[in-house]
């Protein structure tokens, strides 16, 4: 679905989006701006800094904006809805780490999380620094200065906060932070973990084997695996609080719900794709294939629902079409007598010398499988997507 927004000429690095009332838009350039759900201009509030944005989140009516160059920027809603197009943003906060984002920090691996009860937020990332360079911070708003809970050379693959505690795994195992900034170490799956989200008392963790944890108890319990049916991108696995969004090797988006312990969507698109924005109901893929008008699509998970059917029928379409086609020229060609017989014994003298054939014929059954899903299929496909306004997983 388009966003009604015109967007040619901005390179767009990330969304973020409440289903509700708002979308607001970080680049790669440092902008930010909003619009409705309708595509309407909210506001532009320009760049703060002339560098990407990698993080973006709206909580308790504020709004918060991490660039590539360690600094957070937050702003209330109301202010922002209050300037006039072309007057500057000057009632802002501005938070710094002291350090930017090194070469492998980026989007896939930058994570905000925002406790508007407790006036404070948590930002993980990939920082430049000689060691311990996966690092997560906790900042409070009414002071610049944040304090530093993780530091470490190994990954750390992900965050997630429940009723005052941090937790967050690296490598194989969870940690729990608490309020006053001990580390308890919790539970070894002895599988790289990913990502992970916290929901109904436990947590939730999505390894780079494609495997669900459940950990009872906040990681008290005895945990639960769970195998998914999807081959993941380990690196493009995003928790959405409670659930997650990830690419899918060679192609493809899934949301994986935690407490189904299943993937719930399974969404066929190109690999050349990015995800920019994910929610449990949502998400939004961006292709940058020309940056001069760069296509940026959302989904609500109904909608991708409905294009993988959409693409299921299409399938079976060609199936049956091509059966009918050979139906039809047997009985059309049958249809008086000297005809029918001629065509039943062409048809017989053909099934006999299968039969007689028959382990030459099915040595050439892979290669005719490979050329109808791999050749025949997809022009079939492109041919049915030229009547409609957007080619799936693209527009």
């Amino acid at each position: 679905m388009d966003l009604g927004i015109d967007l040619s000429g901005y390179n767009v690095t990330k969304m973020h989006t409440d289903n509700e009332t708002i979308r607001v838009f970080g680049t790669q350039d440092g902008e930010v701006f909003a619009s409705d759900l309708e595509g309407e201009m909210l506001w532009d509030a320009g760049a703060f800094y002339t560098s990407p944005v990698y993080e973006l989140a709206v909580e308790g009516g504020d709004v918060f904006v991490v660039y590539a160059n360690g600094n957070v920027v937050r702003f209330s809603l109301e202010y922002a809805a209050s300037i006039e197009e072309g007057e500057s943003f000057s009632e802002t906060s501005v938070y710094s780490i002291g350090t930017s984002f090194n070469t492998n920090g980026n989007v896939k691996n930058t994570q905000l999380i925002v406790v508007p009860e407790e006036e404070t937020f948590y930002l993980r990332g990939v920082f430049n620094d000689v060691s311990q360079i996966n690092r997560i911070y906790r900042f409070e708003y009414g002071t610049e200065t944040p304090q530093r809970l993780v530091g470490t050379s190994n990954s750390v693959g992900g965050m997630a906060y429940s009723e005052g505690t941090l937790y967050y795994a690296m490598r194989s195992t969870m940690y729990a932070v608490s309020a006053e900034g001990g580390v308890t170490s919790l539970q070894n799956v002895n599988e790289t973990i990913v990502a992970l989200s916290c929901f109904e008392n436990a947590l939730s963790l999505v390894t780079a084997q494609n495997n669900l944890f459940i950990l009872p108890e906040y990681g008290a319990g005895t945990p639960q695996n769970y195998a998914l049916s999807v081959s993941l991108n380990s690196e493009y696995v995003f928790s959405t609080g409670e659930n997650f969004t990830a690419k899918i090797n060679n192609g493809g988006v899934a949301m994986i719900d935690s407490s189904s312990h299943s993937v719930t969507l399974s969404m066929r698109a190109s690999d050349s794709l990015n995800l920019i924005m994910w929610t449990d109901e949502s998400f939004v893929l961006y292709n940058a294939a020309d940056l001069n008008n760069p296509t940026i699509t959302y989904y609500s998970s109904d909608l991708a629902r409905s294009k993988e059917v959409f693409s299921t029928l299409l399938y079976v379409f060609v199936a049956v079409a091509l059966a009918a086609l050979a139906a039809g020229a047997y009985f059309g060609f049958g249809i008086n007598p000297d005809s029918r017989k001629k065509m039943h014994g062409k048809v017989k003298g053909f099934f006999t010398e299968m039969v007689r054939h028959k382990f030459i014929y099915l040595s050439l059954v892979i290669p005719f499988i490979l050329l109808i899903v791999f050749y025949y299929i997809p022009i079939v496909l492109g041919l049915g997507l030229s009547f409609f306004e957007y080619i799936p997983g693209v527009r």
